[in-house]
Parts: structure tokens; C-alpha cells; sequence
């Protein structure tokens, strides 16, 4: 079986691949994405997992159109990740959690800049965490930064513990915001199974 990090070289090896008539897109895989300030770099510069570009690193430099772009190209793309997605969390915990309070998105529209929940000042189109250990703690930093960063972002449970944590965070997550506790907007989280997540690029690979 492979190892997580092999896993995230597979899938950027793919993005490649799927994003290759896309001109200005670049992929990284395990760098960091640096926030800069008037005075300089930050001192935190998150490293996500895998990171599909271009990449708003300059301060006041913001790239929503050139993500609605990417969004507008992978439109077939988000709305089978979409389904996954919400088939995921339709079924976890038996019913528990419940897919109109959650208001998932839909389908593609729902991560252009036209709507009231995308995430305006993306540093990157796609950011991906990919996680087969770690304590609780470090997956939900994992799953902020990516939804912080990224205009869509992909949490990817390498096993079945890890799965079930990203999905507990989710809805811990959405219960904090319905509740007027924090005002953090996740519903550009997507959370799949490495399985998911591969086969689906995959299978967009040989459609297109």
C-alpha cells in the first residue's frame, strides 16, 4: 500500500496531467504558502499537501478571476466530488448529520466568486490535506488552513479514523458558526476518501 506522501505526489502528478492545457497553472506538492505583509513574508506560512496554483502571495494582489477560470474548467470535475461528498456525509453517523442545515454546496456555482459563500481571498484555486495520522488538534489546523487558503479545499482521511475526524471537525465546525460562536465560513470543505478523490481525477483524465 502506498504511504500518504506517496499518495500526494500521485495526485499532483494527476493535476498535472488534468490542468496541462490550463495556461499559469502550477501544482506543489508539500510547500508553503506564504502570506506577505507590508513589512515582509510572515513568520507562519502554512504547507499544504498538495496546492494547485497561480498563487496570490502579494499583499493586494487577489486572483478571483483567474480561479473562476479554474472553476469554470473543472466543472465536471467539482460536481462528481461534490456528489461523493455529499454521499459521504448523508451516511456518516447514520443519519446524524443533516445535509440541509449543513447547506453543502451543490454543484460547481457554488465556488465561483458570484457566490455569497466563496472564498474571495484564495491564495491558491485547490488546496488539498491529505492525513494518515496526527492528533485531533493538528487535523482541524489542517482543515482551517486548507479552507482558508484554498477556493476549494479537499481534506482526504488516508484511513478510516482520520476520515471519521475531518467529518466530526466539519460538523463541529458548521455547529460554531450556526450558533453565532465564530463567523468562519466552511462550506468550501470537502472532505473524500483517498479512493474517491483518485479515481475521480482519474476518470476526468480519460473524459477529457
Amino acid at each position: 500500500m502506498r504511504t500518504a506522501k506517496e499518495f500526494e505526489d500521485d495526485i499532483g502528478d494527476i493535476l498535472d496531467i488534468f490542468f496541462a492545457r490550463f495556461d499559469g497553472v502550477t501544482i506543489r506538492v508539500r510547500e508553503s504558502l506564504k502570506y506577505r505583509s507590508e513589512r515582509g513574508f510572515r513568520n507562519y506560512s502554512p504547507i499544504i499537501d498538495v496546492t494547485v496554483g497561480p498563487f496570490s502571495e502579494e499583499r493586494g494582489v487577489s486572483l478571483w478571476p483567474e480561479y473562476d477560470r479554474l472553476v469554470y474548467y473543472s466543472q465536471d470535475l467539482l460536481n462528481e466530488m461534490l456528489a461523493q461528498f455529499e454521499a459521504n456525509y448523508q451516511e456518516f453517523g447514520e443519519g446524524y448529520f443533516n445535509v440541509a442545515e449543513r447547506t453543502l454546496p451543490s454543484n460547481y456555482k457554488d465556488f465561483l466568486s458570484t457566490s455569497e459563500n466563496a472564498n474571495w481571498n484564495a491564495r491558491c484555486s485547490l488546496a488539498i490535506e491529505v492525513e494518515d495520522s496526527g492528533s485531533r488538534k493538528h487535523l482541524l489546523g489542517d482543515m482551517i488552513n486548507a479552507s482558508i487558503s484554498g477556493r476549494i479545499a479537499v481534506l482526504v482521511g488516508y484511513n478510516e479514523d482520520r476520515y471519521a475526524t475531518f467529518m466530526r471537525h466539519l460538523e463541529y465546525l458548521a455547529y460554531t458558526v450556526r450558533a453565532g460562536k465564530i463567523k468562519f465560513n466552511s462550506r468550501n470543505i470537502l472532505v473524500l476518501t483517498p479512493e474517491q478523490l483518485e479515481r475521480t481525477l482519474i476518470d476526468n483524465l480519460a473524459e477529457d
